[in-house]
């Protein structure tokens, strides 16, 4: 049985095995979760809304963080998540291991804590 996954309201995971609902959740933006950059790197945390785990005893890894450097697709770094409150903190640690502090290039509001994130979400 395939098994799929989606966002709801709250970005609690929902699993669907309905393709449909599937499809047309991911035709939407809200699959885009952060994303922060510096003059060197880019740091992008997205849903995937598939469950990338090995071990089907795992809790799905549903959510993942890249770090790119800019000019150049390759990655960096690469971190999967099961809840959407890791995947944001974990999107904070690595801002922070590469340098990202600020949430725009006006350094107007630094990030210090999960609460600090910026949310793309909140601008589509």
């Amino acid at each position: 049985m395939n098994e799929w996954y989606i966002l709801d309201e709250n970005n609690n995971v929902i699993r669907t095995n309905d393709i449909e609902i599937w499809s047309n959740f991911f035709k939407s933006k809200r699959r885009f979760l952060f994303y922060n950059k510096n003059d060197k790197y880019e740091v992008s945390t997205v849903f995937l809304g598939i469950n990338y785990a090995y071990d089907d005893e795992l809790s799905p890894l549903v959510f993942e963080s890249m770090v790119f450097e800019h000019n150049s697709r390759a990655d960096l770094d690469l971190n999967r998540y099961s809840t959407y409150e890791e995947a944001k903190l974990g999107h904070i640690e690595l801002c922070h291991k590469y340098g990202i502090y600020y949430l725009n290039p006006n350094n107007e509001k630094k990030i210090e804590n999960i609460n600090d994130i910026y949310n793309i979400n909140d601008e589509l």
